[in-house]
């Protein structure tokens, strides 16, 4: 089911399993993917251990860092990463977006924010306040939609003129709910597929599945309000978004509709997630000048972030473990 991208999904097959709890029996215990007891430590320990899990997660991060760093220099103009001049000649007379998206999102975006001039350094200008969030709201926008050329993306990461606090609420919640919603359903479907619970639909009953769905719901209707995410497809086929809207009593139970008989849908839905991942590592790392924490965020997805109570054997800060 899973692109592998050389990401060893064999590793979760070994340390985790589905586990379908008696809540007659036991009413705390969850149902969901969760770390396999190790009989070395009398059901303290995760299958091979920490250390493979870690090997998985610096794989993962790695081969994120790979595809962007690919994507960068195939967007990427000769001479923009160093020549400011270059940069702004280039944006001269350019829109940022295409025209249909400013027509599917006019509540959002403008032909005056359309333009990369509308971002300049407003301190050193006569300007007019803009929204607050709008940086957010369309950047997430640009970032969802993949008929966005990567190159637009970087211009405004690296603009000499453009101040990237601007743009986004860099330590808000906002910023990085962009790749957080995307990375737990990535990692969610891959891990159900690795223990087999995708093909027999057993993942729509997991506790996490429906924490997953209340994390794409959030990040489509309230974080994006009307923006189209690559989320809204796969909340409307499981039953979550209805004529737009969360159905709330829908995500109180977990939707119970699966997603795994059309395959071909759902491999479209992985693609476009791992697509949205390494272009935001792009703009982030031109950006904010570093690299992006990825093993960080890795490992508080599920099933590495698994339940109070539940042992995690690859707790953040993941280097430490």
């Amino acid at each position: 089911m899973h692109q592998s991208h050389n990401i060893p999904w064999d590793i979760l097959a070994s340390n985790y399993h589905f586990v379908r709890a008696n809540k007659e029996l036991k009413p705390d215990a969850h149902t969901g993917i969760l770390p396999i007891p190790s009989k070395r430590t009398h059901g303290h320990g995760h299958g091979h251990g920490a250390q493979e899990l870690k090997h998985f997660i610096r794989k993962f991060a790695d081969t994120i860092r790979l595809f962007s760093t690919t994507e960068r220099l195939k967007s990427a103009p000769a001479g923009s990463e160093t020549d400011s001049s270059l940069i702004i000649l280039a944006q001269r007379g350019k829109k940022l977006f295409p025209a249909a998206l400013l027509l599917k999102h006019p509540s959002i975006l403008t032909e005056q924010n359309q333009k990369p001039e509308y971002w300049y350094d407003f301190r050193s200008r006569s300007f007019t306040h803009r929204p607050d969030e709008e940086g957010e709201q369309v950047l997430r926008i640009l970032m969802h939609s993949p008929s966005t050329p990567t190159l637009s993306l970087l211009f405004l990461a690296q603009h000499p003129h453009i101040t990237q606090s601007n743009l986004w609420s860099w330590e808000k919640p906002g910023y990085s709910g962009v790749t957080a919603a995307a990375l737990a359903a990535y990692v969610f479907f891959n891990a159900a597929d690795a223990v087999d619970a995708l093909e027999t639909g057993a993942y729509a009953e997991a506790d996490n599945y429906r924490v997953l769905l209340a994390e794409l719901a959030y990040e489509t209707d309230v974080r994006g309000q009307e923006a189209e995410t690559v989320h809204m497809a796969f909340l409307r086929e499981c039953g979550v978004l209805v004529d737009g809207r969360v159905d709330a009593a829908a995500l109180a139970r977990g939707a119970g509709v699966g997603v795994h008989g059309d395959y071909e849908r759902l491999r479209k839905y992985l693609k476009e997630l791992f697509v949205l991942l390494y272009r935001f590592d792009c703009y982030y790392r031109q950006a904010a000048g570093r690299d992006m924490n990825w093993e960080d965020q890795i490992s508080y997805c599920a099933p590495f972030r698994t339940f109070y109570g539940v042992p995690n054997p690859v707790k953040p800060p993941w280097r430490e473990c």
